[in-house]
């Protein structure tokens, strides 16, 4: 009777198009998407052109040495703040009267910038200009000891430098990939199970349909779980299909991240990640089952699970600064951060069969505590019929 109620629900769900291309074809293609979008953004091999305002006023000599610098393009106006006010630049400099001449005088003429702190495009010219002005502040200074004979070694009592501990020039795409993965594979989860989880039980109720399913020799449990598996079978393909698509276009279609996951891992990438979308997927489900039993229409439904698509984000952006190496066992035993968790694992090339054991019993382990919970509501006819019961 299971795999009747199952095959039932599932073929309603399949034979909705608006469902398929609401819940599992758009959501993908958007996440796709985001992948080539976020390659072409951190991947630009042509530096942006930031426009720097000057002062009409401006020296020939000094103008002719900004506008040397790379990543930059001066120009003179009357106001250069108001230009930068106006967006026609994005930052403002101030330069005193003949700045190059007074430092090969020894002297030490003065620069103001001005830039908006709320735009992180002038933020970023900021950082360039910066990094050109150091280098420069340091050739004077070094030409400076270099004529009175002092050694530039004196004034520096100590040096230290900052380096990565990343042995792999891959790391910066790996880490990349540890964001868009999450987004992509876990959207895909959720946003596929809400519409039939919606209708699976509160659209029954809505419909006045429920009340003969029961009068039928169906048990309550057997009707519980065919309507959960419909949910989770949902849920679980379209977070394979979404690992699988990710996997090809991050293969096939970028240039930045295709080696990410090594051609010799991608069988074991899908195939532990499959495990880990099994699991997660059935744990939403649950969820989502517990959220139509609540609710006396799809409408109230969709206001209990809209949350739900927002709230997974907490996860996501807790453990988006955290290493992998320093993620512990609490990340993988608590439901939500351990799917968060394997991801990150994954795609930084650690394979870990205790992890994914944990993963999948704690996950095991909560549906189990649902089920019981919901089959306990099922005898209910509060809840299985609604307010009129």
């Amino acid at each position: 009777m299971i795999w009747t109620i199952y095959k039932k629900e599932l073929i309603d769900s399949l034979r909705d198009r608006k469902t398929i291309m609401l819940s599992i074809l758009i959501p993908m293609l958007f996440s796709l998407g985001m992948v080539f979008f976020y390659e072409a953004f951190f991947f630009n091999d042509s530096p942006e052109k930031y426009t720097v305002a000057v002062e009409n006023t401006m020296d020939d000599e000094t103008y002719t040495w900004f506008s040397q610098l790379d990543s930059l393009t001066v120009s003179k106006v009357t106001d250069p703040i108001q230009t930068v006010k106006d967006g026609e630049a994005t930052i403002a400099l101030y330069a005193e009267v003949d700045f190059l001449d007074k430092i090969e005088q020894g002297g030490s003429p003065t620069i103001d910038i001005y830039v908006d702190q709320f735009s992180q495009k002038g933020e970023q010219a900021t950082s360039t200009l910066n990094t050109h002005l150091n280098t420069f502040k340091e050739a004077v200074q070094q030409k400076r000891y270099e004529n009175f004979n002092l050694d530039a070694e004196v004034f520096e009592p100590f040096q230290f430098s900052i380096n990565s501990i990343s042995e792999s020039e891959e790391d910066a795409s790996s880490f990349l990939l540890s964001i868009l993965a999450p987004l992509i594979i876990v959207m895909s989860i959720i946003t596929a199970g809400i519409p039939t989880s919606n209708d699976i039980f509160a659209g029954e109720k809505e419909r006045n349909t429920m009340e003969a399913l029961l009068m039928t020799p169906v048990k309550g449990t057997s009707i519980l779980f065919g309507k959960w598996l419909t949910v989770s079978t949902l849920s679980t393909f379209s977070g394979i299909l979404a690992t699988v698509m990710f996997v090809v276009t991050t293969k096939f279609f970028t240039e930045g991240l295709t080696n990410v996951i090594p051609d010799d891992k991608v069988v074991s990438f899908i195939g532990v990640m499959s495990i880990g979308v099994l699991a997660f997927g059935s744990l939403v489900s649950s969820i989502m089952m517990m959220l139509s039993l609540l609710a006396n229409t799809v409408k109230e439904a969709g206001n209990y699970t809209s949350p739900l698509s927002i709230l997974w984000m907490i996860p996501f952006l807790l453990l988006m600064g955290v290493s992998v190496n320093e993620l512990t066992t609490t990340h993988f035993l608590i439901p939500f951060f351990n799917i968060f968790a394997l991801i990150k694992q994954l795609i930084f090339g650690v394979y870990s069969i205790e992890s994914i054991g944990m993963v999948v019993g704690s996950s095991i382990l909560v549906i189990a505590i649902l089920f019981l919970l919901g089959s306990f509501m099922f005898k209910k006819d509060r809840w299985v019929l609604g307010k009129g019961a």
